[in-house]
């Protein structure tokens, strides 16, 4: 029951300790970009977010971190971590500290938050597009180079920034359990990835159609492929990743996420709303029902003409992403969330 547990800010020395080895329970012990207590500390003393979730014990059993600062004279938050604890998964903690967050930032004035995760894990597109209505915004190839550590073994570390619209209605009903509608267009638009062989999805390099809306495919488990065979996980990244870069530079948006659990398939579906890459409006498609609330926008530098646009509706443009270090750490690529791929005594999803 969700009265088990009591979501709150972090606040003694303790509870900092205890996110540390949290950190250390997620991500493996040599796990080298954990966030110290000094930081989880006065994080929250600029607009930050440290907070964990703790049942009657008073031990943490999740928690979730974000910083927050200034993008183009927005306020603007970039959520790091969130983990929750193998044992008390499926009980909607994931979402309530998301939730709990939410109303953090928007208490503050900020009403967008960012973050990345693998493109390829099916349980964190889930979450993220159909439990949050936090979508895709851009898809980057290798964005933290080389990281050690079981989840990230073995391939290129590409991620999708996601954007989340703290104060769309969306996000209101997607939080109290009403997914985002998928499209019902969605359904017979070409799949740009991947063919059937005796019953199963490969990965192919196939002719990419020009379509306004298409289907790109991933594996419902891309960790088992990894354990069973690095060579079609391999497959997965490469195809998939031609797919997305063809498209989102295309002008097309990752518009929901379909999850076929009895045939074992998983899609995101996405829709043109720009006929080219530099164009930051939607256009008229934008205005049909099924569409979410998408900026269209990429986080490298765009066209002049659009960032002044932009810039008038106060929906900032800027040059942040790539690295640690750039304006707003670039690394919500730590989430593992309730019904997400479980790693070690944790689970944790690649946001």
């Amino acid at each position: 029951m969700a009265e088990e547990f009591t979501i709150r800010p972090l606040e003694s020395r303790d509870e900092f300790l205890q996110c540390v080895a949290l950190q250390h329970e997620t991500w493996g012990e040599d796990f080298e970009e954990r966030v110290p207590p000094s930081i989880l500390q006065v994080t929250q003393k600029v607009g930050g977010v440290a907070a964990g979730a703790f049942d009657a014990e008073g031990r943490m059993v999740g928690f979730v971190f974000g910083i927050s600062g200034v993008r183009e004279g927005r306020l603007v938050h970039w959520s790091d971590m969130l983990a929750v604890r193998d044992g008390v998964q499926s009980r909607g903690l994931g979402r309530r500290l998301k939730a709990y967050q939410r109303a953090v930032l928007l208490e503050h004035g900020i009403g967008v938050a960012y973050w990345t995760y693998d493109p390829l894990e099916a349980g964190n597109a889930n979450f993220n597009i159909n439990r949050l209505a936090a979508y895709p915004v851009e898809y980057v190839p290798n964005m933290y180079g080389h990281v050690p550590g079981k989840l990230h073994a073995g391939l290129t570390t590409d991620r999708f920034i996601v954007e989340w619209e703290l104060r769309h209605p969306q996000v209101d009903a997607a939080l109290a359990g009403t997914p985002p509608a998928e499209s019902a267009a969605a359904a017979g638009t070409p799949i740009v990835n991947t063919e059937l062989v005796e019953g199963i999805a490969v990965p192919r390099v196939l002719e990419l159609p020009e379509a306004a809306m298409v289907r790109v495919e991933i594996p419902e488990d891309i960790q088992r492929i990894k354990r069973e065979s690095m060579e079609s996980a391999w497959s997965w990244r490469e195809i998939t990743q031609r797919a997305c870069l063809h498209y989102m530079e295309r002008g097309h948006q990752v518009l929901g996420f379909q999850r076929d659990v009895e045939a074992g398939r998983c899609f995101y579906y996405a829709r043109q709303l720009r006929h080219h890459p530099d164009h930051a409006a939607r256009d008229s498609s934008a205005a049909e029902g099924d569409v979410p609330h998408l900026v269209g926008h990429r986080f490298h530098a765009p066209h002049p003409a659009a960032r002044a646009a932009r810039r008038r509706r106060g929906e900032g443009l800027g040059r942040v992403y790539g690295r640690r270090g750039a304006v707003l750490l670039a690394g919500d690529d730590r989430h593992r969330l309730a019904g997400h791929l479980r790693v070690g005594g944790a689970a944790r999803a690649g946001l």
